[in-house]
């Protein structure tokens, strides 16, 4: 800020800077992102200027009194740019989140949904996702938090620093990452995994959390997810028709649910606003054949659940 009180900035001046926050070994970094900080309170663009108040990038405590001297409220920018610090990074997902869903044929006798293809396996957005979070997503990631001291490389393993203690976060010999010691920097070994995902463990829970994109798992709807995935609907049932995947039924929830046990199908009724009615069946000895239907429903068996819980537990079948 000192540099640019003259309103222009001299090669010698930047030297004076840089040498200062290499004698505070302050890590290459984090130098960028306290650059980039600047320049977008300097122009007053705080949304951009919210995406750098993270525990992955800077530490709200050493910058948001910048924040202050604007007389912008911290806390209130935080809540109003959550949503976009996780859309950010979506964006770079979601082709990835598209091509990583398998589709077969959709078929449902006696229906009217105008529909050809049905998703092969139930939705949930976390589902979407993490299989979406290839490796070469997440290695900028890493090395920018191994830049800022934020992990630390012992033998074959990565450890996340944090307090009141380090935690395991991947080990190399369950992982395509590889790390040169000499150049302290990652790499996918073999560069042909790149696109693959980097699966469901700690590392993802991770990403997930210092990306602010859990906050966007947590908030999603059925109607954001339909987006996403491009989509048209939900597979639902035709009174006591099952919806089929490439010939075969589908469940709308899995066995050993409290309402279905014993394998038996239960199918999707109808939704309405934030209730998923369920067509149900756990009252036949035997269970059901590739074209079954859902057993006789004079006594209209439903029972309802919430959409939020069908799409963190279950999942949705879906259609286009």
């Amino acid at each position: 800020m000192m540099t640019r009180r003259d309103g222009k900035v001299e090669d010698k001046e930047k030297a004076v800077v840089d040498k200062i926050a290499d004698q505070l070994e302050i890590l290459k970094g984090t130098q960028q992102d306290i650059f980039d900080l600047f320049c977008h309170i300097k122009n007053r663009n705080w949304q951009e200027s919210a995406l750098y108040f993270s525990s992955h990038l800077l530490n709200p405590d050493h910058f948001k009194h910048l924040l202050a001297y604007h007389e912008i409220e911290f806390d209130a920018l935080m809540v109003e740019t959550a949503e976009i610090r996780s859309n950010r990074l979506l964006e770079i997902i979601k082709p990835k989140l598209v091509d990583s869903i398998e589709w077969g044929t959709f078929a449902c006798e006696g229906t009217s949904q105008q529909a050809s293809f049905i998703t092969k396996e139930p939705v949930t957005l976390f589902k979407a996702i993490s299989k979406s979070i290839s490796y070469s997503i997440v290695l900028p990631w890493i090395q920018l938090m191994l830049d800022k001291g934020a992990l630390r490389v012992s033998k074959e393993t990565v450890y996340l620093v944090q307090e009141p203690e380090e935690k395991v976060l991947f080990e190399f010999s369950n992982s395509l990452f590889k790390h040169d010691s000499e150049a302290n920097a990652f790499y996918i070994d073999p560069l042909e995994g790149a696109q693959k995902s980097i699966g469901s463990g700690d590392l993802l829970i991770a990403f997930l959390k210092y990306t602010n994109l859990n906050y966007l798992v947590e908030h999603i709807d059925l109607k954001n997810l339909l987006t996403l995935t491009g989509s048209i609907g939900v597979a639902v049932s035709n009174g006591g028709h099952l919806p089929t995947c490439d010939g075969v039924q589908v469940s709308a929830i899995t066995s050993g649910h409290y309402f279905a046990n014993q394998g038996h199908p239960n199918a999707i009724n109808e939704i309405k606003d934030d209730q998923v009615e369920i067509r149900y069946c756990n009252h036949c000895s035997g269970g059901h054949g590739r074209q079954a239907g859902i057993c006789d429903d004079k006594d209209r068996r439903f029972t309802t659940i919430n959409t939020s819980e069908m799409l963190t537990e279950h999942g949705f079948y879906l259609v286009k």
